[in-house]
């Protein structure tokens, strides 16, 4: 089962996230990030960090923290969109206001295990920009230059729906909703997509499609 640290400069602001999550994950508390890159156990795959802003001085500490933890979620108070965008760009998954609904709470946690970016929606175009960059000087950049007319040869019609619906920025749940079909057949229907289309996770999936300018892609 999946645990969650809690890195915290003041418990009592992370109380509301502390309250929401207590009775369905593991709790880890911890003070310090010294502690969460010496001690091996908080390096395990089944670990999520809940990591308080406050207590990043230096860039360079994220970037560390990201080396040894996969799963990475910010929360903090006042963090502007460059920061913000910065924290994702040195390894994090999400970032999130600590004030935040308990149901948009349970979902980045939820899309941060699937490995899904978490993130206020217009700062994804900044991301995508930054990645699309640092592709651009790796040889492994030719796989992100597939045409529209292979990718519909490739996908069926509903996974193009889906793919639509996921370059717009909406989440597994709204896509189940608004094409009327199970969270289970979305996950499905992504796993086909990311298999189809040689990428890893939904991330490399919206970086594939901005790199080749699709916009729209269904008849």
């Amino acid at each position: 089962m999946t645990s969650i640290i809690i890195a915290h400069k003041d418990k009592d602001s992370l109380r509301f996230w502390v309250d929401a999550l207590n009775p369905i994950y593991p709790l880890i508390f911890i003070d310090n990030i010294a502690t969460i890159l010496s001690n091996d156990q908080y390096h395990d795959k089944s670990v999520l960090l809940l990591l308080d802003a406050a207590l990043i001085d230096e860039i360079k500490q994220l970037t560390l923290i990201c080396e040894c933890i996969d799963k990475v979620i910010l929360v903090g108070e006042g963090v502007s969109d460059d920061q913000q965008v910065q924290f994702i760009q040195q390894g994090a998954l999400g970032y999130s206001d600590i004030a935040i609904e308990q149901q948009l709470m349970e979902r980045a946690i939820q899309g941060v295990l699937n490995n899904e970016i978490w993130l206020k929606r217009h700062l994804i175009p900044q991301i995508l920009k930054g990645v699309v960059r640092k592709k651009k000087l790796s040889r492994s950049q030719d796989k992100f230059h597939q045409g529209t007319q292979q990718i519909q040869a490739v996908l069926t019609e509903r996974e193009v729906e889906v793919m639509e619906l996921v370059y717009s920025g909406e989440d597994n749940l709204t896509i189940a909703n608004v094409l009327s079909i199970s969270n289970r057949t979305v996950k499905a229907h992504l796993s086909a997509i990311y298999r189809k289309l040689d990428v890893q996770d939904r991330f490399q999936l919206l970086v594939f499609l901005k790199n080749i300018h699709i916009s729209h892609l269904s008849s």
